[in-house]
């Protein structure tokens, strides 16, 4: 996670499934399933995949479904490439299933009736430990 968006309290909230909202825990929609002609998703591990065209902003993914949506996605003007099923959701596993809620959820929001400010609250149930902190950090010594 980069360091702008790890201390932007939205974004640890949401990638720590923190205020998803309950049908999120249980979506019917998954898989291809949702009857759309096109899925949007970010492109979780481009730069492991394709580090070309990572450019540390965020990549979206297009998942076309059907010739109508292939018809609307070619008049779009951006810059895009080709990419299988596979890779598109080899590190987003949340394309084939629902997040499990975290029992941190139930912290947020008994903070948030409560009045907590927000940001303390997500900063708080999203720490991460330690143990995990310090391998991160030798991970990054050794292997650069």
């Amino acid at each position: 996670m980069s360091n702008i968006f790890s201390e932007d309290p939205y974004s640890r909230g949401f990638v720590n499934n923190l205020f998803m909202r309950p049908s999120c825990y249980a979506c019917p929609a998954k898989g291809g399933t949702c009857g759309s002609d096109v899925t949007m998703a970010d492109f979780w591990g481009i730069q492991k995949l394709y580090p070309d065209f990572d450019d540390d902003k965020g990549v979206s993914l297009a998942i076309i479904h059907s010739l109508k949506g292939a018809d609307i996605f070619n008049t779009c003007n951006f810059e895009s490439m080709p990419v299988t099923l596979e890779e598109g959701t080899r590190f987003n596993q949340s394309y084939y299933h629902s997040m499990e809620m975290t029992s941190k959820r139930a912290l947020f929001f008994a903070d948030f009736i409560k009045g907590k400010k927000i940001r303390e609250t997500v900063m708080r149930l999203t720490r991460r430990p330690v143990k995990i902190v310090v391998k991160q950090i030798i991970r990054k010594i050794i292997c650069g």
